[in-house]
């Protein structure tokens, strides 16, 4: 499976993305050169949009237990390599731009993400080696 996911870093947009079992929030610090992530955090009660027409919906969000935070950039660490429930996961940044939204500008972040099944069905996450 493969899938180009884009998240952006603000309060308008949601910025959770699903990707086959494998969950992506953006996580603190992000900027211009680097992207935090924090792989399958706890989310309760999470909706993508509303079915009410006309309304807005602002998601609250909270993690519990241990974190899973890796950084992106890319100078060192631009792919992460993930095995997760016998999935092997690829992620590997691929742009960083800045879009407008409501008159203001926020960070968005564009990652290629694969998977196929993992070779050893143990949960891991690295960067390989440059």
């Amino acid at each position: 499976m493969e899938k180009v996911i884009k998240l952006v870093n603000s309060p308008f947009t949601a910025n959770i993305e699903v990707f086959d079992d494998l969950v992506l929030q953006i996580f603190a610090p992000c900027n211009e050169t680097a992207l935090t992530l924090t792989l399958n955090p706890n989310i309760h009660d999470f909706k993508a949009k509303d079915v009410n027409p006309g309304s807005q919906v602002r998601n609250f969000t909270f993690a519990v237990g241990p974190q899973q935070s890796y950084t992106f950039d890319f100078n060192t660490h631009k792919t992460l390599i993930v095995k997760f429930n016998g999935k092997r996961y690829e992620l590997t940044l691929q742009r960083i731009d800045q879009v407008e939204i409501d008159g203001s500008k926020f960070y968005s972040y564009e990652l290629f993400a694969t998977s196929q099944p993992a070779s050893q069905p143990q949960s891991s996450a690295t960067h390989p080696s440059s």
